[in-house]
């Protein structure tokens, strides 16, 4: 004789992803272009939702790399604030800030990405890179947490010049 079944289903609150791949530059191009390798974020914590590709020329403003989750989200709220202004306007922007190049759902997230093509993707406009200027690209990752709380996100560390 069997008891009635009984089912349970446990959730663990997702987290920020556990580690980014850092990029890695595949090829550098005359016209200014560089051919990075993306690399993905773990999902050890959570699936992922989106990933932006972020550049600081050198010398830049401020990244937006910091352990302080304030100081961090007032970065990300500028950051995305400039990014979206100069992807509508970029002839009104100056190419020395950070921004973010590129916005891509993970599952469009693609394992190359030609760096300074010009082109819009996502909200955001890859804008050209200037010759003579150093740049650092890095990724950030972000998990949909499924509450009020909106997205959690990780920073991989910047790609070697």
């Amino acid at each position: 004789m069997q008891g009635p079944s009984i089912q349970r289903m446990i959730k663990t609150r997702r987290d920020r992803p556990a580690k980014v791949d850092r990029p890695l530059i595949k090829e550098i191009y005359t016209d200014n272009t560089v051919l990075i390798r993306t690399g993905n974020a773990s999902e050890k914590n959570g699936p992922i939702s989106k990933y932006w590709l972020v550049v600081t020329p050198n010398p830049a403003t401020p990244s937006i790399q910091t352990n302080n989750f304030e100081t961090r989200e007032k970065d990300i709220t500028s950051l995305l604030r400039y990014s979206i202004y100069n992807a509508t306007y970029p002839q009104l922007f100056a190419n020395d800030s950070t921004y973010i190049a590129a916005e891509f759902e993970a599952s469009h997230w693609p394992h190359k990405f030609m760096l300074g093509d010009g082109r819009h993707y996502g909200r955001f406009c890859n804008r050209y890179l200037m010759r003579n200027l150093d740049y650092k690209a890095y990724i950030i990752a972000f998990t949909d947490t499924n509450d009020d709380s909106g997205c959690l996100l990780y920073t991989s560390d910047a790609a070697d010049e």
